[in-house]
């Protein structure tokens, strides 16, 4: 039970540290919380899966790269990388989402080149720090079927077949995952206003890195395909929405700004 409770703690802080740009008692901020709590919850996140937890530092670490726009901020790149290493303990694909985030990193045109080569050497240490202290305790590095044969022999109508399940459940999954459909909506409004600021074009690069990985991780994978895309795909989608939720709750702040005008 003590678990399952920290799993619900960690997602209410997300959203709670998200919301609230201080500890000040705001109205607004302690009402969108609220509702967004209410909106989300479904009591099956919580059977001890470890997507909540990735889910939640996306969360939080989406709210870390919008401060990255301000130089004097740049010191949150520290807490990005930490983040990132917890990701990577978190479950297997947690590397995939913590190699996607030190890309953003790279991708960031307000991060100074040193900055990024100390970004990218600290990835790769903590991936083989992770290596080494499984091969020391001998656990399972990686349960995940992936096999070079596998990959180099996929045939042009094998991938055509996997592309007939994996394009309809990644359309379907993500129109009822509320926080990607609107952020994916938020997103594409804010590129047609052509507010090309660089938080917003690190989204856009999350949106094409993450699309990268789902295709890549049923394309390469050798298994049933049908039974896996109905089983994982919304879990899938689910994990990676957490990082758009910091560009909605901010979209509606702006939005309650403009009406107080």
């Amino acid at each position: 039970y003590f678990g399952r409770l920290f799993y619900v703690f960690l997602l209410c802080f997300s959203m709670f540290y998200i919301c609230h740009n201080n500890l000040k008692d705001k109205i607004f901020e302690n009402v969108m919380f609220i509702l967004i709590i209410l909106i989300f919850y479904i009591y099956e996140r919580f059977s001890g899966l470890q997507d909540i937890l990735i889910f939640s530092f996306l969360v939080i670490i989406s709210k870390y790269f919008s401060f990255l726009k301000n130089p004097n901020k740049i010191w949150y790149v520290l807490f990005i990388l930490l983040g990132s290493n917890l990701i990577i303990w978190f479950k297997s694909e947690g590397i995939a989402y913590a190699a996607i985030l030190i890309l953003l990193l790279n991708f960031s045109n307000q991060i100074p080149k040193k900055i990024k080569i100390y970004s990218n050497l600290s990835y790769i240490f903590i991936i083989i720090l992770k290596i080494i202290i499984y091969k020391y305790f001998d656990f399972t590095l990686n349960a995940q079927p992936y096999y070079l044969d596998y990959i180099f022999n996929l045939k042009f109508p094998i991938i055509l077949h996997k592309l007939s399940f994996i394009i309809p459940f990644l359309f379907y999954y993500s129109l009822i995952n509320i926080f990607f459909v609107v952020g994916f909506i938020i997103l594409v409004a804010l590129n047609l206003q052509k507010k090309f600021d660089n938080y917003i074009k690190i989204l856009n690069y999350y949106f094409i890195l993450n699309l990268i990985f789902i295709f890549c991780a049923y394309l390469l994978r050798e298994h049933e395909i049908e039974h896996f895309v109905r089983t994982t795909m919304e879990r899938i989608i689910f994990t990676s929405s957490g990082f758009y939720v910091f560009l909605i709750i901010n979209f509606l702040k702006n939005l309650n700004k403009t009406f107080l005008k």
